[in-house]
């Protein structure tokens, strides 16, 4: 639940990113409701050989694995920005192609670059300052 935002915020533009982010919380408030909604169609005094609610036990299970398995299978690469701390632009570069649509590909290496300077020029209290007058 806390991996899926940092994702969002590491490869998201930022004009979207806080969209993106509610995006992920309306998902995890759905599944809640669904899983509220399957719990109320199990039998309120339930036979001791009565294995419902093994069913409601194994359904975030099972959709948590099909989550993991996806993102293992069709998101294996780090982000931009981790690429670009560590000195490594071109690599940052093909995960940006990988993402983003050709024409704005460089408009957003930039602004990850930008980003970067201004966090290491003027330190994390005003880089937060200036990130919660922007949002």
């Amino acid at each position: 639940m806390l991996v899926g935002p940092i994702y969002i915020r590491e490869l998201a533009p930022p004009e979207i990113t806080g969209k993106l982010g509610s995006v992920s919380k309306i998902g995890y408030a759905t599944g809640l409701v669904i899983a509220f909604a399957m719990a109320f169609a199990l039998p309120v005094l339930p036979d001791i050989d009565d294995h419902n609610w093994i069913v409601l036990f194994l359904m975030p299970c099972v959709i948590s694995l099909c989550r993991l398995m996806f993102f293992l299978f069709f998101f294996k690469f780090d982000s931009p920005k981790y690429f670009l701390l560590n000195g490594k632009p071109e690599e940052a570069k093909k995960v940006i192609q990988k993402i983003y649509i050709e024409i704005c590909q460089d408009e957003v290496l930039q602004c990850i670059t930008n980003e970067q300077k201004n966090q290491k020029t003027m330190g994390f209290k005003k880089f937060w300052r200036q990130y919660k007058s922007q949002a």
